[in-house]
């Protein structure tokens, strides 16, 4: 209980000591009316009442009484107030004196100095006037407004821009963001511990993410993947962060930003995915090809090459239509990309060509590799229109080599291959190491 709290209780006390003494001396009688007034100012509550007669407000604090009242025109009290607000008194006026309702309760704002107070008004009808009560809920001085218009417009902006803030604190082991951050990912606007932001939100890599932060603080810029509590969206932020860093070389505090690109990757993705397979692109496969092979020649990492041309393809078509080349091409991508790894890249190449990129595989074990994906065609039931039949395809494959100038030098190594596996009678898996 606080000390203004603690004073009403104990005048409201005295009162009731006072009219207990049933004292018969008007001198010894509590005056009520100041002692109400008391409480009135303790408690931030001004008491009024509206006569429509006179179009008069008369208020009643710890400077009035009801013999010695102050008040105002309700005309001049109205100018003080924004259209809004000015409107609301006005309605709630006429409800009250056409006996509508019997009371009412609305708030309203007040300039006040440098600031602004905002009150919330309980009236109701009171014969031929309307009486009630004023509570002061909250003011503001101007910096303080400021300030808040400066938020809601930084929030503003920042959420045109598609651009968001967040901050983790080290010591504590907690993420806190603006609110319109929250409000986009669909959680609620206050600091989350590890564990919470692992329940309401699916963050790639976020494990990898803290634990470079302990190990190293450091300055960094990098995509993440967030899907929503709802786990039916999925958004693409690009994030930009520095950490704060205390006198002992700590890392204390981890600020940055997350610019939502989710539309614009999806846009990109779509331009470079095929159409009819939903493989990437022959003109994706060009920019990653050139891509790969200058990471090879940085860092030695493995990388290779499969072709894979499907066996007598215009038979298909020719047999039961250009539908059924086209159900034969999605049904063979499909069974492709159940096999491989998240790591790998399937590309169509072209017509009834396809292009595999796979990375981290040992050379020993790149002939087992492809065998199994011939395999794995080889056996699958396709059927169209009510008829089956099996599908073959023909694989060739290398790897990027030292020697080698572009990345074309392999290509026409695996392109080769793959001329071999159908020199060898089809449904061949084929590999060149020169």
């Amino acid at each position: 209980m606080n000390k203004k709290e603690l004073a009403i209780l104990q005048n409201i006390q005295h009162l009731i000591q006072q009219l207990d003494c049933g004292a018969d001396d008007e001198e010894q009688k509590p005056n009520v009316s100041s002692f109400a007034n008391r409480m009135l100012a303790l408690s931030k509550i001004t008491c009024w009442r509206y006569e429509p007669m006179s179009n008069m407000l008369f208020f009643t604090d710890e400077k009035g009484s009801k013999k010695h009242p102050s008040g105002c025109s309700l005309t001049l009290f109205l100018k003080e107030l924004n259209r809004k607000d000015r409107q609301n008194m006005l309605d709630a006026f006429h409800r009250l004196l056409t006996e509508s309702c019997e009371e009412i309760t609305f708030t309203f704002a007040k300039p006040f100095k440098n600031g602004q107070h905002w009150y919330e008004v309980h009236a109701c009808r009171y014969e031929k006037c309307i009486i009630g009560t004023m509570c002061l809920l909250r003011h503001e001085d101007k910096q303080a407004q400021k300030a808040l218009q400066d938020k809601q417009k930084f929030e503003l902006l920042m959420s045109i821009a598609n651009v968001f803030v967040w901050e983790y604190d080290v010591g504590k082991k907690v993420f806190s963001a603006n609110e319109s951050l929250c409000q986009k990912l669909g959680v609620p606007h206050k600091t989350f511990s590890i564990k919470e932001l692992k329940k309401v939100l699916k963050i790639e890599r976020l494990d990898d993410f803290l634990k470079n932060i302990h190990e190293k603080p450091q300055q960094d810029h990098s995509v993440i993947h967030i899907t929503n509590p709802y786990g039916d969206m999925q958004f693409i932020f690009e994030t930009s962060f520095n950490s704060i860093i205390d006198n002992e070389g700590k890392c204390i505090l981890v600020l940055g930003t997350l610019h939502d690109i989710t539309e614009q990757e999806i846009l990109k993705d779509k331009a470079s995915r095929d159409d009819l397979t939903g493989c990437f692109n022959r003109g994706s496969a060009d920019v990653t090809l050139l891509n790969t092979f200058k990471r090879f020649q940085e860092t030695k990492e493995q990388y290779m090459i499969i072709f894979f041309d499907i066996d007598k393809f215009k038979e298909y078509n020719d047999t039961f239509g250009h539908d059924a080349g086209d159900y034969v091409l999605k049904r063979f991508s499909l069974l492709i990309m159940q096999e491989i790894r998240s790591s790998d890249r399937l590309f169509r190449w072209g017509g009834d060509e396809f292009l595999l990129l796979c990375s981290g595989i040992a050379k020993e074990n790149m002939y087992t590799y492809i065998d199994r994906l011939r395999r794995v065609i080889a056996c699958a039931q396709f059927t169209y229109s009510g008829k089956k039949f099996r599908v073959t395809t023909s694989i060739g494959a290398a790897y990027y080599y030292a020697n080698d100038t572009t990345y074309q030098d392999a290509m026409k190594r695996a392109d080769r291959s793959v001329y071999k596996s159908k020199l060898a009678g089809r449904n061949n898996a084929c590999m060149l190491l020169k």
